[in-house]
């Protein structure tokens, strides 16, 4: 489940922020993000725990993902102006680094070696 959210949650957060309107103030995108962002942290906080025996590569990108997560929901409670990227370009920044290590992980799923039974 971890994997898949890398695709699901960066593709309904990018859905939330096509449908928002500048008559909404950019309320619709924001609370989409910071939804998206509050389970993705949940759920790859809590898979850390589940970790097992990992390889340094693939256990680098699952620290990672909760940085992302944070960043989605930190940026989405940015108010526009403060920085020179609009919060909704660090949105982008932060989904795409989610998909990212989201395809960086399905291939160390396919690299790493099957656990030695023991």
């Amino acid at each position: 489940m971890h994997i898949a959210l890398h695709f699901f949650l960066p593709g309904t957060v990018g859905l939330g922020a096509l449908l928002s309107t500048s008559a909404d103030g950019g309320l619709m995108w924001r609370t989409v993000f910071v939804i998206g962002g509050l389970v993705g942290l949940v759920e790859s906080v809590s898979s850390l725990r589940d970790r097992g025996a990992r390889a340094l590569p693939g256990l680098t990108l699952q620290l990672l993902d909760p940085v992302w997560y944070a960043l989605m929901i930190v940026a989405a409670l940015l108010p526009a102006g403060l920085f020179v990227l609009a919060p909704l370009q660090i949105e982008g920044i932060a989904t795409g680094l989610l998909f990212l290590s989201g395809l960086c992980s399905v291939w160390m799923a396919f690299v790493e070696p099957a656990p030695a039974a023991r």
